[in-house]
């Protein structure tokens, strides 16, 4: 029988629409972590009907057949309640966020995108009517599929991803923006566009690889350069022709970080303030992201299957880096300083020291991984975990300031949010 997983402080009422239910305690899936609004954290089990109480759950399973995966409760509090849905592997397939404050609930698969956003409550005609008012003419031309390429923002979409080649869906429109899901015969979701209709920009969004596309439609290319790419003319020289993208001045860091001269690199955004280039492989899928910040000169590489690599200021030692990003962290650098010349289980040895260390090892056995700090400065601390092969599974992000920890599978989504002591 699939199983309800859920996260709750003390004993959980659940209040919404006026339903509430009792929960049995597991006691042996206590973990060890305390959440800002109770004393103690606890993981109950209830059987799966039970789930059917949620104000949320008829919609989700309508959305998404719910009833075949595994439900789990991973935050919830007195203005929004996630559940993720995984299968029988444990990979998470769908998450939905309900908005207590406005019964707005969104339903979000990790392949593919949003696929509901709506007020529950409302009829669809009610929903329409409230997001789309004076979308009239648009709603029309996309009540039937065959007339989506009446919308604006369609003959350009179609230029950069050929999307008449897939199935155009309108998952979202309302006074502000549109939203478009382009899926494969699969019905599973390639891309997605963003369309900002105050300004007229459109983004394209590659879901395996990322941006592909940012301009605002009207504008020649040419305007694009000249609003976009003030007193950047020297760097838009170098990446007139791809030969010639190794002179920007952080093209040397990445190729040190990825190998950047294997891959087809690319530039898709480029501005006064940040450059963004994508590697792509021999098949055209993007592999990497670099974003470079101009106005400090700070560099991030990004691995679109493995997260954050590189994060550091140029022309900085790694020395001056630490001595810069990780002042008055004494304590947490100590326990981690020979994190990269240890095996994994000194690492994990290491890593126990740090303040989140319990927490985040009674969510995804640490021992099983080899951990990462990829960043640590007076504010947060990032942990990569990866597997045998090297490949980044998990990544924690433990907020200084307030003492908030949340923990990310990285081919699934959020696995834990809350405040540790």
């Amino acid at each position: 029988m699939k199983t309800l997983v859920l996260t709750t402080a003390g004993t959980l009422l659940l209040t919404s629409g006026g339903l509430g239910y009792a929960v049995h305690a597991n006691a042996d899936t206590t973990p060890v972590v305390n959440h800002s609004s109770a004393s103690h954290h606890q993981k109950v089990q209830v059987e799966a009907e039970d789930i059917e109480d949620l104000l949320e759950y008829d919609t989700l399973d309508d959305a998404v057949d719910a009833d075949d995966f595994n439900a789990e409760v991973v935050e919830n509090n007195a203005h929004k309640r996630v559940i993720l849905l995984s299968d029988d592997n444990g990979q998470p397939q769908f998450k939905s966020i309900l908005v207590k404050d406005t019964n707005r609930l969104k339903v979000i698969d990790f392949q593919g995108g949003l696929v509901f956003n709506q007020i529950l409550g409302e009829t669809e005609e009610d929903g329409d009517a409230d997001d789309n008012t004076s979308e009239d003419s648009d709603n029309e031309a996309v009540e039937e599929g065959a007339e989506i390429d009446e919308l604006p923002e369609y003959d350009t979409l179609d230029d950069v991803v050929d999307a008449d080649d897939f199935n155009a869906q309108v998952v979202e429109n309302n006074a502000h923006k549109r939203v478009i899901l382009l899926k494969d015969e699969n019905g599973q979701p390639q891309f997605k566009s963003i369309y900002v209709k105050d300004t007229n920009r459109l983004k394209v969004i590659d879901f395996q690889g990322g941006l592909v596309f940012n301009q605002i439609l009207g504008e020649s290319e040419e305007d694009t350069d000249a609003d976009d790419n003030t007193s950047e003319d020297s760097d838009n020289e170098a990446v007139e022709e791809g030969a010639e993208i190794d002179e920007l001045p952080e093209y040397d860091t990445l190729d040190d970080v990825v190998d950047a001269d294997d891959f087809n690199a690319q530039v898709v955004e480029n501005n006064a303030h940040k450059r963004v280039i994508l590697l792509k492989d021999d098949n055209g899928q993007p592999q990497f992201k670099s974003i470079y910040v101009k106005d400090t000169n700070r560099l991030k590489v990004i691995d679109f299957q493995g997260g954050l690599v590189f994060n550091q200021i140029l022309g900085e030692s790694e020395e001056d880096a630490d001595a810069d990003d990780n002042a008055s962290e004494d304590s947490d650098n100590e326990a981690v300083e020979e994190d990269q010349n240890s095996d994994s289980s000194e690492q994990g040895t290491e890593l126990e020291g740090l303040t989140e260390y319990e927490t985040l090892n009674s969510y995804v056995d640490v021992d099983d991984f080899n951990a990462q700090v990829v960043e640590n400065n007076v504010h947060k601390r990032v942990i990569v975990l990866k597997g045998d092969y090297g490949q980044p599974l998990y990544k924690s992000i433990f907020v200084k300031d307030t003492n908030r920890l949340k923990i990310i599978n990285l081919r699934g989504g959020l696995v834990f949010n809350g405040v540790v002591k």
